[in-house]
């Protein structure tokens, strides 16, 4: 299948698409996303289709659809995941989980922390190539990020 991530992070694109009164199983055929696998939590989407949707959303709406994309995250969105990190102790913790556990949400991408001493750096990698991720995608990973951090 090459680089996948958890249908529960399309659920969210799909829930900020009705929020703009966009039919989002439409969207998701047109992105050739079988939008039935959203309700199987351990299904997964191929990268190259969500991109595909992303593009499609984005064009759809705005150029600012990934944060649109965030507000929709719930700590269950990415199962035990979003729970572990809120249980954690500090910050610190909480995102050195979801560096650690990242792949199990996506393949095609990386988490990574950079401990500085007194700060942390997060930085994400991508291994689909540059030109063909869409900015709201990673605009939405690192918002939600944010999000669940508060």
């Amino acid at each position: 299948m090459g680089p996948s991530t958890l249908t529960s992070w399309a659920l969210l694109i799909h829930r900020a698409l009705s929020a703009h009164g966009i039919d989002g199983d439409a969207m998701f055929r047109r992105a050739v996303l079988d939008p039935a696998q959203m309700r199987d939590p351990n299904a997964r989407y191929p990268m190259a289709a969500m991109q595909r949707l992303w593009s499609l959303a984005t064009a759809a709406t705005n150029e600012c659809f990934g944060l649109d994309v965030a507000k929709e995250w719930h700590p269950t969105t990415f199962h035990a995941l979003g729970y572990s990190a809120l249980a954690s102790e500090t910050l610190r913790e909480a995102l050195s989980r979801s560096a650690r556990y990242s792949r199990v949400v996506t393949t095609g991408a990386r988490l990574e922390l950079h401990d500085l001493g007194s700060e942390v750096m997060v930085s994400a990698r991508s291994s689909i190539p540059e030109e063909k991720v869409v900015p709201a995608s990673l605009d939405a990973g690192l918002a939600s990020l944010l999000i669940m951090c508060r």
